[in-house]
């Protein structure tokens, strides 16, 4: 086999590939490196980098199939064990993407990004407790790794953890105060506690830095309700159906705060908009059967 192509060197086309993958032209560092290959195919560097730039192009059975290559070279290859990881979660394949990223936090118990995709695979398979376990060890790697202890405060939102989710999120804020979303997670957190008016000022934050948060609006109002405060609610539900007209969670509550106002006739439209979009509604039946009753009799 020739030790050239093109009158380049394996080591010449490699590093022609880098400077053409830093440019992100993609397709021409693939050349490259497919060229150093011919020269030098047991080079399980360039194996690894081949597959990296396949996947920037969105050919994921070409970076599994590459970093395959440079795995059977070197078997304690972290990267192509993550990049493996990479693809087969790009093509759906939880399991086999757990499997790439458990061997490469074995080989490398640091990598905070495999740990970080090897928690986001357990949530894909609602395995809360394992992806939980993934964002723990990433924060003792990396104590100010904000997004981390985000998705943390999530997970533990979604074992219905709250007081630990308001733990972690009133430090999150500390450091990122202008995160609408983590506001609203924190909202969620003390409205589950039945705090009420803390979900409130959470919630309030969240549509203060966007103004568009539909889902924000919505509980908030339900909040407002909670506290007897119908009239509130009422134009929180019609915030968020401003931005979302077919937000249902929004037209359903604000039904139920008019019926609350004695305002029946507009709970009847908002119900009968429910129907429309959730026919198969039978919350919305039995409130629409009750109030035509109801509105007939005067």
């Amino acid at each position: 086999m020739s030790n050239k192509i093109g009158g380049k060197t394996a080591s010449e086309w490699a590093n022609l590939g880098l400077k053409n993958f830093d440019s992100k032209n993609f397709k021409e560092a693939i050349e490259c490196f497919e060229n150093a290959l011919k020269i030098s195919p047991k080079n399980g560097a360039i194996w690894s980098n081949l597959g990296v730039t396949y996947e920037n192009i969105g050919n994921y059975e070409k970076e599994i199939e590459s970093s395959q290559k440079a795995i059977e070279i070197n078997p304690r290859d972290t990267s192509a064990w993550y990049n493996c990881g990479v693809g087969y979660g790009k093509l759906g394949k939880t399991q086999k993407a757990i499997e790439c990223y458990q061997k490469a936090v074995e080989l490398n118990p640091k990598d905070k990004f495999a740990w970080s995709n090897l928690g986001h695979e357990y949530i894909n398979i609602k395995d809360h407790q394992k992806a939980i376990e993934c964002f723990e060890k990433i924060v003792k790697i990396d104590p100010n790794y904000l997004i981390a202890w985000k998705n943390l405060g999530h997970l533990y939102n979604l074992i219905r953890n709250f007081k630990k989710t308001i733990e972690i999120y009133n430090q999150v804020i500390k450091t990122d105060p202008n995160d609408s979303k983590v506001w609203y997670n924190l909202g969620l957190a003390h409205f589950n506690l039945e705090r009420d008016k803390m979900a409130i000022e959470c919630y309030e934050k969240a549509v203060n830095i966007d103004p568009k948060y539909a889902a924000a609006w919505n509980n908030m109002g339900f909040a407002y309700s909670n506290l007897g405060k119908y009239q509130n609610a009422l134009e929180c539900y019609e915030k968020a159906l401003e931005i979302d007209p077919n937000h249902l969670n929004a037209l359903f509550n604000m039904g139920i705060a008019n019926v609350n106002l004695g305002n029946k006739n507009k709970a009847l439209g908002n119900f009968e908009a429910v129907q429309k979009l959730d026919p198969k509604n039978i919350e919305v039946k039995e409130y629409l059967l009750k109030l035509r009753k109801e509105l007939k009799k005067k």
